[in-house]
């Protein structure tokens, strides 16, 4: 639950390394324009890492978007 909402996705990948107390959020976009939905994505990426702090209270969260189109990582 984020913000009194129930989310229910799936993130595309996630890493979570306990030695370096870190947790990454990768999801994959296929869009050709990164700008046209950019700002939804950036909303579900940060609820994803919202809800990572709750069960990995310790770790410092990092989002990312891979697009696909020029396999080019944004980090957010």
């Amino acid at each position: 639950i984020v913000n009194g909402r129930f989310i229910s996705r799936l993130i595309d990948r996630l890493v979570v390394d306990d030695a370096t107390k870190t947790v990454r959020i990768l999801d994959y976009k296929t869009d050709i324009d990164p700008q046209k939905y950019r700002h939804a994505y950036v909303v579900q990426l940060h609820e994803y890492a919202e809800l990572l702090k709750q069960i990995y209270p310790q770790h410092k969260i990092s989002c990312y978007i891979l697009w696909l189109h020029d396999w080019r990582l944004e980090k957010l």
